[in-house]
């Protein structure tokens, strides 16, 4: 009895999981070739660990084209001011050691605040300099 009740919920629950749409093989061919291009230019380019280009492409797919862009263009933001913000507080603090020590986790803490504080719906920005290589 409680077998054949558990069967027909398992049935019943997993049949939508078992018939992917059109949308879906799209969305998986797309992803699965992307990873295999970089996965191929990794190896052309002779890198130590190719099979990380692989691995970022599944991290940063997304089923819809533009969410992947905007992510990219937002990190590709906060990339580039954190190298900026680690240029300036190098040539700032480079020659002693101890606030060169300090500043790095107080401008990683105040671009964590500002991402917590600012209410923005694009969080890649203020917090990828925050971020450690």
């Amino acid at each position: 009895m409680i077998w054949a009740r558990l069967k027909g919920y398992f049935e019943i629950g997993l049949a939508g999981l078992t018939q992917p749409t059109r949308s879906d093989w799209i969305f998986a061919l797309r992803t699965v070739s992307a990873g295999l291009i970089a996965l191929f230019a990794a190896y052309a380019l002779k890198l130590d660990h190719p099979q990380w280009a692989m691995m970022t492409v599944f991290i940063v797919a997304q089923p819809v084209a533009g969410m992947v862009l905007a992510k990219g263009f937002y990190r590709l933001l906060g990339t580039l001011a954190g190298g900026l913000a680690a240029i300036a507080i190098t040539s700032v603090f480079g020659t002693n050691p101890w606030l060169l020590v300090t500043a790095c986790p107080s401008g990683s803490a105040c671009a964590r605040w500002s991402r917590h504080c600012c209410a923005t719906r694009k969080p890649m920005a203020p917090l990828l300099p925050a971020t450690p290589p």
